[in-house]
């Protein structure tokens, strides 16, 4: 069941949070060699699967960003990035309890980054919580989806929906 949050606060949580995902990802996509060292530093993941995590994270980052804070596929995307903030609370939990001094690559790689501690975990919480109540939320608050359900000229089936989504992963890849 949805609950009604004030549309407003909700809009401010899409534009929180599809800034921070947006701002993450930027040095991951032009650094993707240094992102994958990063990942390696957490000692979690097998070296055959960190290339593809560092290809593939940081533009499922900037699709998500945007695509919250324009407003398209706002339940898809907000789950998406409640399950991505839930792997990185459970991989930050997991460093710290093992003791690994590391910075977290969630911005850049630099030396000076954020270092893995219970204040990034704390960050996480906060941001997975605000994921979850813009899923749970039923406000579409200026957002390209609010536009097509009151546009009955230009309403999107499910089959549409998908085309939407396929014409617009086109974009971004080109982009890239």
């Amino acid at each position: 069941k949805r609950i009604k949050f004030n549309k407003n606060f909700v809009f401010i949580f899409r534009l929180i949070i599809g800034m921070v995902f947006i701002y993450a990802s930027v040095h991951k996509i032009a650094n993707p060699e240094e992102f994958a060292k990063s990942i390696d530093n957490y000692r979690i993941f097998p070296i055959f699967i960190i290339n593809f995590i560092a290809i593939i994270l940081p533009w499922l980052e900037l699709i998500l960003g945007l695509f919250i804070i324009f407003g398209v596929f706002i339940k898809a995307s907000s789950f998406l990035l409640s399950l991505n903030l839930l792997a990185f609370t459970i991989l930050v939990l997991i460093t710290i309890i093992r003791g690994i001094n590391i910075n977290c690559g969630c911005f850049s790689s630099d030396i000076n980054g954020t270092p893995i501690g219970w204040k990034k975990f704390f960050e996480n919480i906060l941001l997975f919580i605000i994921s979850i109540i813009i899923f749970y939320s039923d406000e579409d608050f200026l957002s390209i989806e609010r536009y097509f359900k009151t546009n009955k000229m230009i309403k999107l089936s499910g089959k549409y929906k998908g085309h939407l989504l396929a014409f617009l992963g086109v974009v971004f890849w080109g982009v890239a």
